[in-house]
């Protein structure tokens, strides 16, 4: 990522709580939050930046990879337990 996107990336999503209302919304899901909960994780072990992005590849991949057995449900689309009653 280039200095440039990296710092628009950090204006957008880091600094302003309102960017994080609005990717959140976006996903309906605290994206924010669990980003922040990978981000402290991260910053616990002390990696160097490359080694911290390169554990984000690698779970990201995980990740695709899983996908590809494991459906994960969409809360959007299964009725409320209002509506079976």
């Amino acid at each position: 990522m280039s200095d440039k996107r990296m710092s628009m990336f950090l204006k957008d999503y880091v600094m302003e709580p309102v960017a994080n209302k609005s990717i959140d919304d976006e996903f309906n899901f605290p994206v924010s939050e669990l980003g922040m909960e990978i981000v402290e994780l991260i910053n616990k072990k002390k990696p160097t930046y490359v080694a911290a992005y390169a554990s984000l590849q690698w779970a990201y991949d995980c990740l695709k990879y899983q996908s590809n057995f494991v459906q994960v449900p969409d809360t959007r689309i299964l009725p409320s337990q209002n509506e079976e009653e």
